[in-house]
């Protein structure tokens, strides 16, 4: 699985292939790469396009309260008998839609959306982000792995601003979550797994432009 995880071209060589900006070769090695189907690759393909294409993000159901409270309140149990913390990784911003050219007039989409995406060693992250009142944005997320194990069990994404826990969401088995209204003013999302913590810094304010 780890020379999966090195084969992958990552989200800048992904972005030059979408937009034709590849030589030859790499255009043709990155096809191969597609082709065949890897699911890490796929994915961040997918979700590449979508924000090109679309220019916002794709609505994801959130599971019944019912059983997201359930779910948590074990992930929380589990977390206090572990005892020991499970390491940590503090992912790469490796996209963002207000930077890249592609986007070019519409720094945050029709909508006001944000898209990141954010690599580490156990998972990458995708995060759209909406505003959805003043002050207030709303989160969609995507985790990717390699690794099936790194999207086994339960797993909570975490979103804290100044040092504050703002909101958390369950992680379904898909590897997506939704983190429905937390301040503009979040820095920081955790993603908690049993085996790993993966943190990622956030600035979803509106970039005004220069």
């Amino acid at each position: 699985m780890s020379g999966d995880a090195e084969a992958f071209p990552g989200f800048a060589v992904l972005v030059d292939w979408l937009e034709g900006r590849l030589d030859p070769a790499s255009t043709a090695s990155v096809a191969r790469r597609v082709e065949c189907g890897d699911r890490r690759t796929v994915s961040a393909v997918a979700w590449l396009r979508a924000v090109m294409d679309a220019g916002k993000s794709m609505p994801l159901e959130q599971p019944p309260p019912s059983v997201r409270a359930e779910l948590r309140l074990q992930f929380v149990r589990w977390r206090n008998r572990r005892g020991s913390a499970a390491p940590e990784f503090v992912a790469d911003l490796f996209f963002d839609s207000r930077e890249h050219r592609v986007l070019a007039g519409a720094q945050c989409g029709p909508d006001g959306s944000i898209h990141l995406a954010y690599g580490s060693p156990p998972v990458d992250i995708l995060i759209d982000v909406r505003p959805v009142a003043s002050g207030s944005v709303r989160l969609d997320g995507q985790l990717l792995s390699s690794d099936a194990d790194s999207s086994d069990g339960v797993c909570v994404a975490t979103a804290v601003g100044s040092g504050a826990t703002l909101d958390t969401s369950d992680i379904d088995a898909l590897g997506r979550f939704t983190l429905s209204i937390v301040p503009d003013t979040i820095s920081e999302l955790r993603v908690s797994h049993r085996d790993f913590e993966v943190i990622a810094a956030l600035d979803v304010r509106s970039r005004g432009r220069s």
